[in-house]
């Protein structure tokens, strides 16, 4: 390389200036003489960074020309087939995803634009289905036709008629204490015939 290239860089260039307690509190420091040194050294650091800049142009310039130049990929997300293949039916299922969940895979494989590697290795990913996973799993443990409360027993007509009484007169109990006066009609007229 030719001197006319070359950066200088100096020792005291590159070391830091910090002053001691000492020099802060002495008084025959001459700040003015060390506040122009600074400046001048501060001078020379501008002018070597833009000389630096300079040359990192002129290399990059060279560098465009001796590259051919090739299109730019666009920022392209991949595609996602409506199913998966044989191939990756069988990594997902050997990576413990079950066929229920292929759906799933597609749709964060669609929002992300990952590669089904990517997907099945991401912490996102890994939370959504563990969380999918475990509210099935209490839809699976709850049972589906029964009620989870059993109507109280005195809410029945045959507890007040066994009691031959009426439930306290409520907004709530209008219903029943009707019933409970159709029943004790119905069981009158069962007699007298």
């Amino acid at each position: 390389m030719d001197n006319k290239n070359e950066i200088d860089i100096k020792d005291e260039d590159l070391k830091e200036e910090d002053f001691t307690p000492e020099e802060l509190e002495a008084e025959d420091v001459d700040w003015k003489a060390k506040a122009l040194e600074l400046k001048g050294i501060a001078k020379r650091r501008a002018t070597q960074l833009g000389k630096a800049k300079a040359k990192l142009g002129d290399f990059e310039t060279k560098i465009k020309e001796l590259t051919p130049i090739k299109p730019e990929p666009q920022n392209k997300i991949q595609s996602q087939p409506e199913e998966f293949d044989y191939g990756q039916k069988a990594f997902l299922i050997a990576n413990g995803i079950k066929t229920e969940e292929f759906d799933f895979v597609k749709e964060v494989q669609a929002a992300t634009g990952k590669s089904l590697d990517d997907v099945i290795v991401s912490k996102y990913f890994q939370a959504e289905l563990k969380e999918m996973r475990d509210a099935q799993a209490v839809k699976d443990a709850t049972p589906s036709d029964t009620r989870r409360t059993a109507p109280s027993i005195r809410s029945t007509v045959d507890y007040w008629l066994e009691k031959d009484e009426y439930p306290p007169d409520t907004l709530e109990n209008k219903k029943l204490r009707s019933d409970i006066q159709a029943a004790k009609e119905a069981r009158a007229k069962a007699q007298i015939k």
